[in-house]
């Protein structure tokens, strides 16, 4: 696994205990990943990024800041607008590095929802991708591959996650990547939870690190924040509520003494 890619799980999930593999100790300072060229004997072998293919790899969040999430009828989540940015990457990764996206040693595509599955495989079928595996993090436990394309799908104004603020879901999935882990997902949403969330952490790590960019590849500084300022904002409602409500309950409790008189300790 690329050094850059184990970082946050070492951090998050393992206390900084994991260690990288000596084969590895080479990526450590660099931005590269494996990209399949026409070599001799047919091996991939580290190419460099540049602007152009930075969300590329070695890991990024490319935000989906328009996206919107949909319940199915049997009640799982799809997000369509992120499907679609996958279709692009993956177009991207088979056109532009030359990636064979059909290859279960190449790519694997991750989701956490099972209606988010048949999205991504519809859209993909249709821009003449098949082939390509699309999966649950669930049943991706055990594998691996050189790019993952993980797509969060839960964008919504109220910050809920549903299985992505799982912190064992979302490490099996970005440990399956050896090479590149591309998460597709809406920063606001995953950024709202509070510190200590992992998919919040995650996107606050991005965030420090420099790899959030838009769909198109453009890094966004100044998305980043923005993303705080809402997740400032939201958090201010929050606590605005909060103390309504507990202002409310003392008016109750009080009318209620009034009525009643003061409660009786036995």
């Amino acid at each position: 696994m690329h050094p850059s890619i184990a970082a946050f799980p070492s951090r998050q999930f393992y206390q900084g205990k994991l260690i990288d593999a000596p084969c590895t100790a080479s990526l450590a300072n660099t931005a590269a990943w494996v990209r399949r060229t026409g070599t001799p004997n047919g091996a991939p072998h580290l190419g460099p990024c540049t602007p152009r293919h930075s969300h590329l790899g070695p890991w990024a969040l490319v935000d989906v800041a328009d996206g919107a999430e949909r319940q199915h009828a049997d009640g799982s989540i799809y997000n369509a607008d992120e499907a679609a940015v996958v279709v692009a990457l993956v177009r991207e990764l088979h056109d532009e590095w030359n990636l064979e996206v059909r290859s279960i040693r190449a790519l694997r595509v991750l989701t956490f929802y099972a209606a988010q599955v048949g999205e991504i495989s519809r859209a993909l079928a249709a821009a003449g991708l098949r082939g390509v595996v699309v999966g649950t993090v669930d049943g991706s436990q055990g594998s691996e591959a050189d790019v993952i394309l993980l797509s969060c799908v839960r964008s919504n104004a109220g910050a809920r996650l549903g299985f992505v603020t799982d912190w064992r879901r979302l490490n099996v999935a970005i440990t399956r990547a050896k090479q590149a882990c591309i998460i597709v997902a809406h920063a606001a949403t995953l950024g709202r939870a509070p510190p200590g969330d992992a998919a919040a952490d995650l996107v606050r790590a991005a965030s420090a690190a420099g790899v959030i960019y838009t769909p198109t590849g453009q890094q966004t500084e100044a998305r980043v924040a923005e993303v705080e300022a809402y997740v400032s904002s939201c958090r201010r409602v929050d606590a605005e509520r909060a103390e309504k409500r507990r202002r409310e309950r003392q008016a109750t409790l009080e009318a209620a003494a009034v009525v009643f008189g003061p409660p009786t300790l036995y």
